[in-house]
């Protein structure tokens, strides 16, 4: 099960006229290979477990899923966009890679009406890594949250990363932290 809706990525990200099959196997594989690496299998179980089938709202988990203020360790006010924001964001990158092009029996093209161009891989790449971007300093932005809930000892972040350090984004954060 997925932890957002396939129209959830025009929601929370951009408007896309992708198939819904295309979105829904994208949706899966961020949900599966980014989101539960990122935060831990244990973690992306309770999340699961959270969230109610009919109108994919949360109870125990909804700040972290919808976006949240917070303080952080210094008093400072932070702000977190949510994990649903991040995921439709990781999709978006993914559809921009996949979606604009259409196989035709003179090669990929990009349809523009009743002509084909051929787009720039460049452009694509461009933009898709610029969805990217944003969704990975989500993805740090909702780790380092759910790191200081689980600091402060909110028993529903317990297991995040499984109860351990193990991803690169982690890595950076930590470091950026003794950085400044």
């Amino acid at each position: 099960m997925e932890l957002i809706r396939t129209e959830d990525i025009s929601n929370y990200c951009r408007q896309t006229t992708a198939n819904e099959s295309l979105k829904a196997k994208i949706l899966s594989d961020v949900d599966s290979f980014i989101v539960r690496k990122n935060l831990g299998a244990k973690f992306y179980t309770d999340l699961v477990a959270d969230c109610d089938n009919n109108d994919y709202s949360y109870t125990k988990y909804a700040p972290f899923m919808e976006g949240t203020n917070y303080n952080d360790e210094c008093g400072n006010l932070m702000y977190m966009n949510g994990l649903k924001k991040c995921i439709a964001y990781y999709c978006y990158s993914r559809i921009c890679r996949e979606s604009v092009l259409e196989s035709t029996k003179y090669g990929m093209v990009q349809k523009s009406g009743d002509y084909s161009v051929a787009p720039s891989k460049a452009q694509i790449d461009a933009l898709s890594d610029s969805y990217k971007g944003m969704a990975d300093e989500m993805m740090k932005e909702c780790i380092s949250y759910a790191l200081l809930c689980q600091k402060q000892g909110d028993s529903l972040f317990k297991n995040v990363l499984n109860g351990k350090r193990n991803t690169n984004i982690t890595d950076y954060i930590i470091i950026n932290k003794i950085g400044e």
